[in-house]
């Protein structure tokens, strides 16, 4: 075989549609909880440093997990044929933290790049779901998923439930499960204190929510420049992990790539703080552990929610460490010897 491209084979029914995608009319109700550095760097070693065996390695920017309830009014690839085949209306669910690509230099670790990792996510859509999973690595599961009616709306509840196990037991069934909850217990008056009409703002604003009016110290002048190319050219850029299990060994992988990809705004809609106490429920689950992976308890309190309406796209993006880079040293030998 050549060592040119291998194009890849669009059979009909498949529900892996080819990237890029435009999200049009995306409303998004974010929640911020506190967790421990210590559990969000386990999260690190398990999905990023152990399956690179360290040769990249992530840390958390911050204790923070955030909770995004979305609502995608039109999601369809945006480019080829693909565009006129039509669009997918369908609600998700976002458990994400945020991360550092860092390295070492002289005893002193410096970042290089800044990401969202998400361990879990849930959405309403079958064809989201594939090529969530397929192109993009994101463990995206099928959920259902109830939004209040609309964000003015007085204790409003957010609920994601699926197939799931809230205990592990030989020849029990799985069953669908209440997964979380978020439950607004105290009404404000005023819902909302500020609309942003801009990245620029909004980006402001999610930084103050997160990390309050310090500067965040972070070593690294590659980040820096980063970090304003982020604001410039108004994009949120994710980091995952994308694995195919053997068929022939089944608890190994045949392929692994960590990857790193964008979602780049086009417009915002609108967005701002939702004022209120908003408190989280989230029982145990063997089958989704959220609450003992990221360091969250039933009954803890957001620090803070805000939400934002935009239009973005998941664009193309690129291998950063994979198996295929690799070769074993059986292949090394034939490649040496063109055997």
């Amino acid at each position: 075989m050549s060592d040119s491209k291998l194009k890849f084979q669009f059979l009909n029914g498949a529900l892996n549609l080819p990237q890029p995608f435009e999200e049009n009319g995306s409303l998004m109700m974010n929640f911020l909880f506190k967790s421990d550095l210590k559990s969000l760097q386990t999260v690190c070693d398990k999905w990023l440093n152990e399956p690179t065996n360290q040769e990249l390695y992530y840390q958390p920017l911050a204790p923070i997990v955030q909770i995004t309830f979305a609502n995608a009014k039109k999601s369809y690839p945006s480019s080829g044929p693909y565009k006129d085949w039509g669009v997918i209306p369908y609600q998700e669910v976002i458990v994400s933290i945020f991360v550092l690509r860092v390295k070492k230099e002289g005893g002193i670790w410096i970042a290089e790049h800044v990401s969202a990792l998400v361990p879990y996510i849930f959405v309403t859509d079958a064809i989201v779901m594939s090529t969530g999973r397929e192109i993009y690595g994101m463990p995206k599961a099928l959920g259902w998923i109830e939004l209040p009616a609309s964000l003015g709306e007085a204790n409003k509840v957010f609920k994601l439930s699926s197939v799931s196990a809230l205990h592990f037991e030989r020849g029990v069934p799985f069953s669908k499960e209440q997964l979380l909850s978020i439950t607004q217990t105290s009404q404000v008056s005023i819902p909302f204190t500020e609309e942003w009409q801009d990245i620029e703002s909004a980006a402001k604003a999610i930084k103050k929510m997160m990390f309050g009016e310090g500067h965040i110290e972070i070593p690294g002048l590659k980040l820096i420049v980063e970090i304003a190319e982020i604001l410039i050219e108004k994009k949120l850029p994710f980091t995952s992990l994308r694995q195919v299990r053997s068929i022939a060994e089944p608890e190994n992988a045949v392929y692994k790539s960590v990857i790193e990809f964008n979602a780049t705004a086009l417009k915002i809609n609108g967005g701002g703080r939702i004022n209120g106490e908003f408190q989280l429920h989230i029982p145990g689950n063997d089958l989704f552990p959220m609450a003992s992976d990221l360091g969250l308890s039933d009954g803890q309190v957001a620090e803070a929610a805000f939400w934002l309406d935009w239009d973005f796209v998941f664009g193309t993006g690129k291998d950063i460490w994979s198996t295929e880079q690799k070769p074993s040293l059986f292949k090394r030998l034939l490649h040496l010897f063109k055997l």
